[in-house]
């Protein structure tokens, strides 16, 4: 068996999206996939305390509709 829990934290967005400008898509849809990539950040709270704003630039959104499909597109 394969353990894919963490698998989408571990996706490279350069090479992802030279992979999805490989499948020919139209411009404005590898656009929204940028957009919809770009300029993520998270923020840690424990015990009442804050982290610094981290930059996310190799993850996909878990739980959205194409998060599993550009997960497919990487592998």
């Amino acid at each position: 068996m394969i353990d894919f829990s963490k698998a989408f934290n571990h996706v490279d967005h350069p090479t992802l999206l030279a992979k999805l400008n490989k499948l020919d898509l139209p411009p404005h849809a590898i656009n929204w996939i940028i957009s919809y990539l770009s300029g993520r950040s998270q923020i840690l709270k424990c015990e009442g305390q804050l982290s610094a704003n981290a930059k996310i630039n190799t993850s996909i959104v878990q739980g959205s509709g194409i998060g599993p499909m550009l997960f497919v597109v990487m592998i």
